[in-house]
């Protein structure tokens, strides 16, 4: 009878230490918080003279720059995957060192801006720092990064906006008489909005004006000149609500949804039927609520969910069953509630939550277990909740705030691209605590 009872002590002593010692067969397991925002940082090119090229290799492989992934989880949590030019992924690592599985970064993280040679961070409290332990300035609303340069752009909440660093290798966008500042310097007060892209700055003021400075070589200001460079802000338009920079060209969501652009249209970038450069704003749709410009092709949600496209089509990215390019407004299909868009794909979510997706395919980025390009949309997947297209890559959020991406590059599921055997099948990204 002793000897039973001392067995029972040593067995319920051995559970309390393993207790004790925070034991728990699921501590292992991957974390499954929801998954709030993702931002990925495209294929970053050298520019040359207005060209732009792969630094190496191939479109949609691992030797090109640039290919990095940020996700903010439901807790606040910043984590990220991909290459680490410049120590942009992880602070003080080797520029060479490129994670294949989601590390993580931070905490209290409420939006993630990712630039070329560097990453800026707004806490949930306001604070804007350049990785996790430079704090430039606090009580930020909103930031502008240019991938392309090292430029930042951010506003206040008393409207000011702050710039500083430098453009790269073209103009910079703060031609104030200086290349580059190391510190912050106050452009103009009572802005509400900031975008910045390769070759010009466009603000909305809080009473809904539009000014824009820079480069406007191509008529991207949409003052009516082609002067080269820009110095100081000039005011473009009224009653505008959302504006969107391009390379060389501009458009602009007014606040009665009607769209309008301006600047280079070589390739029907504008959407006004033609392909000369516009140098003033130009109507080209109303009843607008959504716009998607990508390196190729626009898309746009119309009031009533339909879906319209327009420029380069030579992948079927416009989904209109062809791949001859249009330079207005086609008719794609109804009942959109979100659309995105990648180099030469396109993604879209209808109101019932399906997924459905369209153009190349080389990279397996439609989701359909093939490389088969496609003309029409295609249904792909139920249960979707968000979509994010990117370079020949695609990631969703699910209904119930997992994380599934397929295509090509550093997906983040811990496999080298190289390695990879399955293609074009979703797979779920997991976020494990390091010890």
């Amino acid at each position: 009878m002793r000897k039973k009872i001392f067995f029972c002590l040593i067995v319920l002593l051995c559970c309390f230490m393993l207790v004790a010692c925070g034991f728990d067969e699921e501590s292992e397991e991957p974390r499954r918080l929801e998954v709030a925002r993702v931002v990925a940082i495209p294929h970053v090119h050298h520019v040359h003279w207005g060209l732009i090229y792969p630094t190496s290799g191939t479109w949609g492989t691992t030797e090109t720059w640039g290919e990095t992934t940020f996700v903010i989880l439901s807790d606040g949590s910043l984590w990220g995957w991909g290459q680490n030019w410049h120590g942009r992924l992880l602070p003080g690592t080797s520029q060479f060192e490129a994670q294949f599985s989601p590390v993580k970064i931070m905490d209290n993280v409420a939006e993630v801006f990712p630039c070329r040679t560097h990453t800026a961070i707004l806490t949930t409290e306001g604070d804007l720092l350049l990785w996790g332990d430079v704090h430039i300035m606090d009580d930020v609303t909103h930031v502008s990064t240019c991938p392309t340069g090292s430029l930042v752009l951010a506003i206040r909440s008393d409207g000011s906006l702050w710039r500083w660093g430098i453009f790269h290798w073209i103009v910079p966008l703060d031609v104030w008489g200086t290349w580059h500042e190391g510190v912050p310097m106050m452009v103009m007060e009572d802005v509400a909005y900031v975008s910045s892209n390769l070759s010009h700055t466009m603000i909305i003021t809080s009473d809904n004006e539009l000014w824009g400075w820079g480069d406007n070589g191509h008529g991207q200001l949409g003052n009516g000149t082609t002067e080269q460079v820009r110095p100081y802000p000039v005011k473009i338009l009224d009653n505008v609500a959302q504006v969107y920079t391009q390379i060389y060209f501009t458009m602009a969501l007014r606040t009665d949804n009607t769209l309008w652009a301006w600047g280079r249209n070589t390739h029907g970038q504008i959407g006004n039927g033609a392909n000369t450069h516009q140098l003033y704003p130009v109507q080209i749709l109303d009843r607008v609520s959504y716009v998607a410009i990508g390196d190729t092709h626009t898309m746009v949600i119309r009031d009533d969910n339909s879906l319209w496209g327009w420029r380069r089509n030579t992948n079927g990215q416009l989904g209109n069953g062809t791949n001859a390019s249009t330079y207005y407004p086609t008719w794609i299909m109804d009942d959109v509630v979100q659309i995105s868009v990648g180099m030469f794909h396109t993604a879209a979510i209808r109101s019932d939550g399906s997924l459905w997706m369209w153009g190349s395919n080389n990279a397996g980025q439609l989701g359909n277990g093939t490389t088969t390009t496609s003309y029409v949309p295609i249904h792909i997947m139920d249960g979707v909740a968000y979509v994010y297209a990117v370079d020949s890559r695609t990631l969703v959020i699910t209904d119930d705030g997992r994380l599934l991406t397929w295509g090509g590059g550093i997906l983040g599921d811990g496999i080298h691209p190289d390695e990879r055997i399955e293609i074009g099948v979703p797979v779920e990204i997991l976020f494990v605590e390091g010890d």
